[in-house]
Parts: structure tokens; sequence; C-alpha cells
């Protein structure tokens, strides 16, 4: 899978919030872990490799919502 990041997902600035900047960043990288995890499943499960789909959702069970999410889309 790439490592680029997708345009839709630009770092948005927060300029004028009460947020520190270090948990600003903290949840910039949490959100952007999030999102490579659903793109991951995602595209394990459209390649048919149940195994690495697996081995993604005992590491991360939340990750079954993103499924149900794309399923229904």
């Amino acid at each position: 899978m790439s490592s680029e990041t997708p345009s839709s997902v630009a770092d948005t600035s927060t300029a004028g919030t009460s947020s520190s900047p270090s948990s600003s960043t903290t949840n910039k990288q949490k959100e952007k872990a999030r999102v490579s995890r659903t793109s991951m499943i995602l595209w394990h499960a459209h390649q048919n490799d149940a195994a690495a789909v697996r081995k993604l959702l005992e590491e991360d069970p939340s990750l079954v919502r993103s499924l149900e999410k794309h399923a229904t889309s």
C-alpha cells in the first residue's frame, strides 16, 4: 500500500482552537492511523486475502465497524 496520503485527508489547521499543539498533533496522528488501517482492511478484503483481514481484525476489532459502513454504502 502506498504511503502517500490522499488529498482528501489533507492536514487541516487548528489555529484559534484551545487544544495544545501536542494534543492536536496526537489526534491527527491517531486519525491518520485509523484511516490507514481502514484502507488496509478494505484493500485486503478486495484482494480476498482472508489471512490478512483476520490478522488486522485480531489487532484491531473496531475495524469491523469500518467494514459495516462500507458494505452498506
